[in-house]
Order: structure tokens, then C-alpha cells, then sequence
């Protein structure tokens, strides 16, 4: 095939109940994505220059897959507008650009498009015809799921619970970051911890499968993607339970003068057909990573 042979485009549309801004905003605000999409672990922000910037992604394709991705964006927020250009190829896709536009309606409503151009590998067999229509059914769900966040925004937000907390570690940062990254020691700090097993799928990138006992005796498992990076563990969990809908968060280990200050950041979702408490959220999920951190502090047992 040419290299026009092998061009094509994908456009979808969708119409959205809420005010053009609004749209514009979740979808070009970073730190939205993950609560906005259940299938983005992360974004991470690596070169910025006013409207414009450099994204790094990491998106959950599947339960056993974590792919990443570079996106470089230019931002217009006055003709509200984005354009993308993936840097690099990934799969059969050798050049991808496309764009976001957010069209005010009469009704205070927003039309959305977005476009994808791309080029398939020379060589590659899957049809331009083919991928155009995998990029228009992603792009559809894409779209789905931000009408259903712009539209319920506020509903949204009441339902988002977050917490934040620091703690000083008496231990060495690197020695902290090491634990948290990697929880095969967890059994042995926490007793309430059954197992935890990771599997890897890249460096800096795995499943957990985390065994506990909660207040009851009872052993609750859950499985969480984690992405370890300089300073900081993130994590979303792919199973939540009982009044959480979705979860995620990240740990930042940062030097301080008589060892590390440890941050913990957590953000839920909870769903509105099974009421609980913020305290109760608050006890469950900040519990386990105050517990980890003390224990961290604990100074060794002697032995001999």
C-alpha cells in the first residue's frame, strides 16, 4: 500500500447536555481522567509551554493489560478546542493526530466532535477501513462516558469523596518507596494483610492481588493496577466494593530530616444505590495505609 492507501479517519460525534466550557474542561483536564475514564490508570504531565504540553498515558486495555502513550496537545480554550498528536507508533498505527471541538448550542447544550487521522504501518494487515472503525467505537464509548460525567457533573462531584493525609516515616525514602512498591513485605508489616502478589507487566507497572481481614474476620481480595515512578506509587483499584464505585490514588515519598514524609492521596466514588458514611470510607481506606506507614516507623525487632 501507498502511504495514502494506508491514511484514514474516524469521526464521532455526540451532543451533551452541558454548558461547552464545562465539556471542554473535563475533557482537556488531566487530573480528571482517571475518575473520568475507568480505563486511564494515570496521566502524567512532561513538558508544558503555555496552551501547550506534552501528556504521558497510562490506560487499563483490558484486566491483564497496561499499555502507555505520548500525546503532544495544543489547548484553545477561546474557540474551545484541542488538538493531539501521538508521538511515536503503537501497534499498526504509525501516525496518529486528531482533534477535539466543542461547539456551543441555543439550548446551553455542546456539540462535540472528535476526528482522528492516522496511517497504519507499511506492512501492517489490519484494513485503514478496519482501524477507522476500531478508533469511531472507542471514540464512541469515550464520548458516552463524558456525556454521562458532564451531564451528572454535580451529582458527580457530591458522590466524589477525597482524602489526604501526611505521615513521618523514621526510615530511609528510598527504603519506603521500595516497600510501597513493592508489597511482598506487606504480610509481615500489617496482620491484617492474608498475601499480596503482584504481577508484572512492565518496569514500574503491575497487577496486585491483595488478600486482608477486615473487622468481621472475613478475607476480602482485591486487584489493583500500580504504576511506580520516581517518588510516588499510583494505583486504582479494578475491584471496589460495597459503597465504592471507583477508586484511586497515589503515595509520594518525599527526604525530610529524620527520614521521609510520606503523602497519601485518595480519591472514591460512591455509589448512590448504597449510602455509607464518609467516616466509614475515610476508616476503610486511609486505615490500611496509616497502618503500613507505622510500621514502617517500627524500629527492627531484635534477634539472637
Amino acid at each position: 500500500m501507498t502511504g495514502t492507501d494506508r491514511a484514514g479517519r474516524a469521526v464521532a460525534e455526540a451532543v451533551v447536555a452541558a454548558p461547552a466550557r464545562t465539556v471542554y474542561e473535563l475533557l482537556t483536564g488531566l487530573e480528571t481522567w482517571p475518575r473520568l475514564f475507568p480505563w486511564i490508570l494515570h496521566t502524567e504531565p512532561l513538558e508544558r509551554d503555555g496552551h501547550d504540553d506534552v501528556v504521558r498515558y497510562w490506560g487499563i486495555t483490558d484486566q491483564e493489560t497496561i499499555r502507555t502513550w505520548v500525546s503532544r496537545r495544543h489547548l484553545d480554550p477561546d474557540a474551545l478546542r484541542m488538538k493531539f498528536e501521538q508521538e511515536g507508533a503503537i501497534g499498526e498505527v504509525a501516525r496518529l493526530t486528531g482533534s477535539w471541538s466543542f461547539t456551543p448550542g441555543r439550548d446551553g447544550g455542546t456539540r462535540v466532535e472528535a476526528v482522528h487521522a492516522f496511517e497504519v504501518a507499511e506492512g501492517a494487515p489490519t484494513a485503514p477501513e478496519k482501524v477507522a472503525a476500531m478508533f469511531h467505537g472507542r471514540t464512541r464509548v469515550q464520548l458516552a462516558r463524558l456525556t454521562e460525567c458532564a451531564e451528572g457533573l454535580a451529582e458527580l462531584d457530591r458522590r466524589t469523596l477525597s482524602f489526604s493525609g501526611s505521615l513521618s516515616v523514621r526510615a530511609d525514602p528510598a527504603e519506603v518507596h521500595r516497600v510501597l512498591a513493592e508489597p511482598r513485605r506487606w504480610p509481615e508489616l500489617l496482620p491484617d494483610v492474608v498475601h499480596a502478589h503482584t504481577v508484572d507487566k512492565a518496569p514500574g507497572v503491575h497487577f496486585l492481588e491483595l488478600a486482608e481481614r477486615d473487622a468481621d474476620g472475613d478475607v476480602r481480595t482485591s486487584r489493583t493496577a500500580r504504576l511506580v515512578l520516581p517518588g510516588k506509587v499510583v494505583f486504582k483499584d479494578l475491584s471496589p466494593s460495597g459503597a465504592v464505585t471507583q477508586h484511586t490514588g497515589q503515595w509520594r515519598v518525599a527526604p525530610a530530616p529524620e527520614g521521609a514524609t510520606v503523602t497519601v492521596t485518595q480519591a472514591v466514588v460512591l455509589d448512590p444505590a448504597r449510602p455509607a458514611s464518609s467516616a466509614d470510607v475515610h476508616r476503610r481506606l486511609v486505615g490500611s495505609p496509616l497502618s503500613l506507614l507505622r510500621a514502617l516507623s517500627r524500629p527492627p525487632r531484635a534477634t539472637g
